[in-house]
């Protein structure tokens, strides 16, 4: 199976605990700037409402099963998460809630016309 095409790369990611921000920096691309700035509680809410500040321990080394649930905050998330979930994570907040459509829609828009004024011009040829 074919990974999906990404719409940008993540160069890379910088946790500010001072200013509570993470600065995402973005291969040059046709959707959102090259650099985007998140703060952590707007980050924070997105992980809440996409789950992912949960999780779960389950136990049997008692004979028993015991199962608890917990929530992390956002600092034991940036700081115990691994690198590829955390760019994952960065990735989908971008793209929610980051991306200039119009920015891709005139892009296309122009090979649109380049590609016409090209085709046009072979006709006439």
């Amino acid at each position: 199976m074919e990974k999906n095409q990404k719409l940008f790369e993540i160069a890379s990611i910088i946790k500010d605990w001072e200013t509570e921000t993470i600065t995402v920096n973005l291969e040059p691309n046709s959707y959102v700037k090259d650099i985007v700035m998140i703060d952590f509680t707007e980050f924070k809410v997105f992980l809440e409402n996409n789950d992912r500040l949960y999780y779960e321990t389950h136990d049997c080394s008692t004979g028993e099963y015991i199962s608890k649930a917990y929530t992390m905050t956002i600092y034991e998330y940036l700081d115990n998460t691994d690198f590829d979930y955390l760019e994952e994570d960065l990735y989908d907040y971008v793209v929610a809630t980051c991306i200039d459509w119009s920015k891709a829609l005139e892009r296309v828009m122009e090979k649109v016309k380049t590609t016409s004024i090209n085709h046009f011009n072979t006709y006439l040829s």
